[in-house]
């Protein structure tokens, strides 16, 4: 998700009924994993990247021995990502008037 529909989300929020009291989990317009996101920017720049993939036990037992929440939190999110989770947009979208930006119009924009 865009760092400007994260804004935008939370400016909306503030006097709608279907935020009050919830956390509501953000994504993008398309639910992509990791990957089709690192794909879209490889045909945007015209360039493969070099891609490292650490195994999710490590990635678990980074979070498990993590020192602090902070740390714990970090790790956790690493994780979540490496696992490929995606947030399907489709039915959050209701009561918010707000224009996803999609990862292609992104990486077009920070690319050219």
């Amino acid at each position: 998700i865009a760092i400007k529909d994260v804004a935008s989300f939370a400016v909306a929020s503030l006097d709608n009924a279907a935020a009050r009291n919830k956390s509501i989990e953000l994504g993008g317009p398309a639910a992509l994993s990791p990957l089709d996101v690192v794909n879209i920017f490889e045909k945007t720049q015209g360039r493969k990247f070099e891609l490292q993939f650490v195994p999710e036990e490590i990635l678990r037992a980074q979070k498990d021995a993590a020192p602090d929440p902070l740390s714990e939190t970090f790790a956790g999110l690493i994780l979540a990502v490496a696992s490929g989770s995606e947030v399907d947009m489709k039915t959050k979208m209701d009561g918010f008037s707000i224009h996803l930006t999609s990862v292609n119009d992104y990486a077009t924009k920070v690319s050219g």
